[in-house]
């Protein structure tokens, strides 16, 4: 059985309609790697890692290049810095509290009585993000990038968010940003394999992954990207149903049997393998999952994935 895998954008995503929405779907596809909040940071101290799904996160960990901090180095913090910081402070408990129109109002406030100071900015991107204000939440990010070169949390923030809006080459260059920053961290690697996918680089992607899985062994979304590509791609080259068992029961094992995605990634491994009575059983267990997290898309793509099984002549094994 073969399934077939989603089609990349190899020339691009285009500019019109199609082309707009397949870049939405891309963007909504690299933020679901990121956690549900992005952490804020509070008047530039304690910043928090960026949560990822991908196995791994951005985190301080030792010291990036051009990595100076969140505030400003030189000279005693202003009248005006102070005052700053009490107005990120009070967006840092409104946010907190889902009160995400007034957080925003008040890092206005403290932007607006000093424009330099970075984690103003990155609260202020996240708070815009959570409103789905995508290109002010990028612009942001730019600005933060610019005060604060070594930002590794911003520039992923930033990478993810350029591809909502269908930027692909500037995501890339963000990712591998991170890259440099985080050398001993997986998420960058996992996030350029997954915008380098949807370029239509499959190598590149592929190579992404792996050396996501070289620096973390356990990056579920590297191992379960690389058994769906290895198990639907139409190269023979680059399809290894084999390998992609492998991989998939590997993120299985990973995410503790807990990972509807990782199990619709085994599912498709075991079908590409001509293991129809396994595909089925790991669809199920998939679609199990799905219900249970209340997940109605997940749920519906498992539907449709037993019933293409189930259409291969499999008989329905036992729950």
């Amino acid at each position: 059985m073969r399934i077939s895998a989603p089609e990349p954008a190899g020339r691009g995503p285009g500019t019109g309609r199609r082309g707009r929405l397949r870049g939405r779907a891309l963007g909504l596809a690299l933020l679901a790697l990121a956690a549900g909040a992005v952490a804020l940071v509070a008047g530039g101290f304690g910043r928090d890692a960026l949560r990822a799904l991908a196995g791994g996160s951005i985190g301080r960990g030792s010291p990036g290049p051009d990595d100076r901090g969140l505030t400003r180095t030189t000279g005693a913090p202003s009248r005006d810095s102070r005052t700053a910081e009490t107005h990120n402070s009070r967006g840092v408990a409104l946010a907190g509290e889902g009160r995400i129109d007034e957080a925003i109002a008040e890092y206005r406030r403290a932007i607006a009585l000093d424009p330099d100071l970075p984690h103003v900015r990155f609260n202020l991107s996240n708070a815009l993000r959570a409103k789905g204000r995508m290109a002010e939440m990028v612009a942001e990010l730019e600005h933060t990038v610019r005060l604060q070169p070594g930002f590794a949390e911003a520039w992923s923030n930033l990478g993810l968010g350029l591809a909502m809006l269908n930027r692909l080459e500037e995501a890339a260059a963000a990712h591998r940003r991170v890259i440099e920053l985080r050398p001993d961290q997986a998420v960058g690697h996992v996030h350029l394999g997954t915008v380098l996918f949807n370029m239509g680089r499959i190598s590149e992607s592929m190579a992404s992954y792996e050396r996501a899985l070289e620096v973390d062994p356990r990056s579920a979304v590297a191992l379960r990207q690389l058994a769906w590509i290895q198990a639907t791609h139409q190269d023979p080259a680059l399809r290894d149903p084999a390998r992609a068992i492998e991989l998939a029961e590997r993120a299985d094992e990973v995410a503790g049997g807990a990972d509807a995605r990782a199990l619709d990634a085994l599912a498709v491994a075991y079908a590409a393998a001509q293991r129809p009575a396994d595909a089925l059983r790991a669809a199920e267990r998939a679609l199990d999952l799905a219900l249970r997290e209340k997940d109605a898309a997940m749920a519906e793509l498992m539907r449709q994935r037993i019933r293409q099984f189930q259409s291969s002549g499999a008989d329905a094994p036992g729950r």
